[in-house]
Parts: structure tokens; C-alpha cells; sequence
């Protein structure tokens, strides 16, 4: 059964036959994104976009947008997901035993969580305290350097943060690229020289224990000037997966540390460069309506009205296929909420919901909602779940309503219907699941305790995306920690 009739109008749309060449390349990056494999189609496509006829490359580029989109919203949970394990983790690696933290580390990564959290007081409070330590390695004192200026920056303290910055002694890449994205950020840096950090990272010359941050540093980079295909390339590369730093201060035990603002710029430079392709593809008349669709989805799943209504006035729905025609009647209804309208739109989706008899079109109906308002579980009040099919066809709706569970954390509700969609002949694969789907078991199940059912899911995961690694680690120490036991962190 195909759960994505979306993925289908590109071929009708195209035009096929092509040449072998690029028809090969087109038609298996399609058959990639069917079976949910967006990083897959993403790497087959990117090198024909600027090699085609304008005909072939708008089919490329609405395909790779496509791809790109979902990965945009898949990283977007990743990211969540890294905030809260990173969290866990941290504070565990914090605390004392027999007066003695885990790490003494640790404090500096709660640190830079906190700054990502908006958490600036608390930042600051932290780092006065990680900086009272004897013996900070020199590359942890910059970081903590430019860490502290910003958080100081951040709290209406421009001169305090800038003298802190000056004070400074930075050395290594990775504090340097850090300093330049905090300037960025605060408008205090309109253009960055990204060629040291470039050719750092390809001669491995940076130090391997913080690559990591590097790679994040270089992704938010490359985004920011416009080069979306380094962008791209780099958020897809196996380099992804390397640390922030480590503590090995401890013989028996190396602790590794990963900032999760590298997934966060990665799901960052996904949306950016799904927009870029979708409104290249755009530019083809034959692809507008679709491509606009597509845009349009992005702004409401993203909050961001301007590119909703943008894009969804060049939507002609008498050219979209029928399998979209209903799905569209709910974005436009979700494009009222930003209008005033909440209280109608929630209580028509809730009669829409009362009787739903297409499960697809349910499931729209529930994600929509939860992207544009935070009282949805009022449209599901007076469903009865239990009339639902028990067949493929209802898992897209089975995780929808469960992850709206999830949402309300209803945890127990949540893993049944979450269960119902899955797949259980394949449990954990991508293809006979969706990712998103996955991410929301692991998410329920991790928040159960059963992180034993969250490291499964994870393992499958990072086959396809690698980033995903840091929230393995967090969770494997977390384990071992409940468990008791000792060692390195160990990724089954």
C-alpha cells in the first residue's frame, strides 16, 4: 500500500520517457522517496540539478524538494528529541557521587544547551562555575570564552559580552567558527571567510574529540551565505556523526559530548534548501501548482505565515490531482487560524473528524492542526477510536492521533495507537514505517523508560540518518546509568 500519493504526481507530471541516464536517476530517487528513503533521493538528485535540460531540472528539483521537505520536518523532531535526551544525559553527568561529578565537563554542554534554550541567567550562572575549575584543557576555555560573551550578549550586556571576547585567547577552529556564528546571529557579522574551516575540516587538522562542532558551525556557514549545496552535502555526510569533545579524565570511563544544534542547523538548511528546490521547480508551469502546494505545507508546518500565504495564492486547485484536492480544503483551513479563526476551524475539523471515512485525509486533518494550534486533542474529543479499521490503510491515521497523544503526554494512549501503526512484521524499518512514526515510538518510549525499545528504533535509524547518533549516546549512558553499570558508551 502507498501511503504517499504525493510522491506519484511527479511522474505523471514529468513527461516520462527521458533519457536513460537521467531517467534512471529520476525514477529511482522517486522509488527512494516512496519508500521513505529522503536522504537516499536527496543524494541521487543533487548532482543532476545543474546538469540537465530546464525541463529535467525542474523534475529534479520538485523531487529533491520533496525529499528535502521531509527531511525538514524528520530533523525537526530529531532536534527535539536531542534537546531533551541531551538534557537527561547532562544533568546525569553533572551530578556528584562521593563529591565527585561524573564529568567535570559536563557543566560547560549544559551551558551551551541552556544558550539554546534561551536560557541565559542560567548559561551564565553555569559557566562562572565550570570556569572555577583547576586544569580546563585550552581548547574548553574558549569555548567557555566565547560562550559566556555571548550568553552575556544575549542578556542585554553588549560590553560585558565583547570584552569577554577580547579578553579571549582563540586558537583553535573550532571556538573561532563558534565566535563567528554567535557575531552572525546578533547581527554583528553580515559575511563570514568560511575557507579556513573548510579546508581544516577536509585536512582532519581540526582536533577529531570536537569535530562535531565544527561540522555544525560550518552547516549554519554555508547556509547563511547561500551555498546551499555545501550545506546540503555536508548535512548529509557521514561527518555528522562526530562529538563536540570528550572527557577522558577518568581511565575507565570516556564520556562523549555532541551539541545538539548540529541537528538543528541540519534541519535548518532542509527547509531552506527544500524552498530553494521547490521554487526552482516552480519556475516550470507544468510543476507550479504542485511545487506551490508543497510550499505552502512548509509554511504552515513551519509557523512562518509570510511563506504560507505567499504560496498558497499561486496554488490553482483545479489543477491538483483529486488525491489532493481535500488535504488542500485543509491547508487553507489552517491558513484561518493565523486569521482569527481558531474556534471555527477547530470545531469544523472536529465534525470532519467525527466521520471520517478517508484515513489519510484524518491524518492531514490531525498534523495540520497540531502545526497551527495547541487545543487540538478538542477535535478527536468525541471520536471513537475503537470504530477504526484495523488494517494498513488507518496507520497513517493511528499515528497521527498518537502522536497528538504523545503531544499531551497521554503516554500510555499514545504507545497503543502509535503500536497500531507500526508495522510489526518490520517493526523498526524504514520503508514498511514511516521515520516519523518511528521517532514518535522511540520519543513514548524513551519517556516510559523503556529505553532498551528506544535504542532499537535509533540503531535502524541511523542507517539512514547518521546525526541521529548523539541522541543513541544520551540514551545509551542514560540506560547504563539506570542500570547501573560502567564502561564506555557502547551503540549496539
Amino acid at each position: 500500500m502507498k501511503l504517499l500519493p504525493i510522491a506519484l504526481v511527479v511522474a505523471s507530471v514529468a513527461g516520462w520517457p527521458l533519457q536513460a541516464s537521467a531517467e534512471d536517476a529520476l525514477k529511482s530517487a522517486m522509488q527512494s522517496y516512496e519508500k521513505k528513503l529522503y536522504s537516499d533521493a536527496s543524494v541521487t538528485l543533487l548532482p543532476l540539478i545543474n546538469k540537465e535540460t530546464a525541463d529535467r531540472q525542474s523534475t529534479a528539483a520538485l523531487t529533491l524538494g520533496m525529499s528535502l521537505k521531509k527531511l525538514y520536518l524528520l530533523y525537526s523532531d530529531f532536534y527535539t528529541e536531542a534537546l531533551a535526551t541531551d538534557r537527561e544525559y547532562l544533568t546525569e553527568m553533572n551530578k556528584k557521587t562521593n563529591g565527585k561529578k561524573a564529568s567535570s565537563m559536563a557543566e560547560l554542554y549544559l551551558a551551551e544547551l541552556d544558550l539554546l534554550e534561551g536560557k541565559f541567567d542560567k548559561a551564565k550562572s553555569s559557566l562562572e562555575s565550570f570556569n572555577k575549575q583547576k586544569k580546563i584543557p585550552t581548547i574548553d576555555q574558549e569555548m567557555s570564552a566565547v560562550f559566556l560573551g555571548y550568553a552575556l550578549h544575549k542578556s542585554k550586556n553588549a560590553d560585558g559580552g565583547n570584552k569577554v571576547w577580547k579578553n579571549a585567547k582563540i586558537t583553535s577552529v573550532e571556538a573561532e567558527s563558534t565566535l563567528a556564528v554567535f557575531k552572525h546571529r546578533l547581527g554583528l557579522l553580515k559575511t563570514v571567510d568560511t575557507t579556513k574551516f573548510a579546508a581544516a575540516l577536509q585536512k582532519n587538522s581540526s582536533d577529531a574529540k570536537h569535530q562535531g562542532r565544527l561540522v555544525s558551525n560550518l552547516i549554519y556557514l554555508y547556509l547563511v551565505q547561500g551555498k546551499t549545496n555545501e550545506a546540503i552535502q555536508l548535512a548529509l555526510s557521514e561527518k555528522v556523526t562526530s562529538p563536540a569533545g570528550t572527557d577522558s579524565s577518568n581511565p575507565e570511563r570516556t564520556i562523549t559530548f555532541y551539541s545538539p544544534d548540529l541537528i538543528g542547523n541540519i534541519a535548518e538548511v532542509f527547509k531552506v534548501a527544500s524552498i530553494h528546490y521547490l521554487g526552482m521547480a516552480a519556475n516550470n508551469g507544468k510543476y507550479a501548482t504542485i511545487a506551490a502546494f508543497h510550499l505552502t505545507d512548509i509554511g504552515i508546518m513551519s509557523r512562518d505565515q509570510k511563506l504560507a500565504k505567499t504560496w498558497s495564492a499561486k496554488v490553482n486547485s483545479a489543477n491538483l490531482p483529486p488525491a489532493l484536492k481535500g488535504v488542500w480544503a485543509v491547508k487553507i483551513a489552517a491558513l484561518k487560524v493565523s486569521e482569527g479563526k481558531q474556534k471555527e476551524v477547530l470545531a469544523s475539523w472536529k465534525e470532519s473528524m467525527n466521520s471520517i471515512s478517508d484515513p489519510l485525509l484524518g491524518a492531514e486533518i490531525v498534523s495540520t492542526c497540531m502545526a497551527v494550534s495547541d487545543n487540538c486533542k478538542s477535535i478527536i474529543d468525541d471520536m471513537d477510536v475503537t470504530k477504526l479499521a484495523l488494517t494498513r490503510a488507518y496507520s497513517p491515521l493511528y499515528a497521527a492521533i498518537g502522536r497528538l497523544h504523545l503531544s499531551n503526554n497521554d503516554l500510555g494512549v499514545a504507545v497503543a495507537l502509535l503500536e497500531l501503526a507500526r508495522d510489526k512484521s518490520n517493526k523498526n524499518k524504514i520503508g514498511q514505517n514511516d521515520p516519523i512514526l518511528l521517532a514518535d515510538l522511540a520519543e513514548v518510549n524513551r519517556k516510559s523508560k523503556a529505553y532498551w525499545e528506544h535504542l532499537e528504533i535509533y540503531f535502524e535509524m541511523s542507517q539512514q540518518f547518521p546525526a541521529v547518533r548523539q541522541i543513541q549516546e544520551a540514551v545509551q549512558s542514560i540506560y547504563s546509568i539506570q542500570q547501573k553499570s560502567a564502561g564506555d558508551v557502547k551503540i549496539f
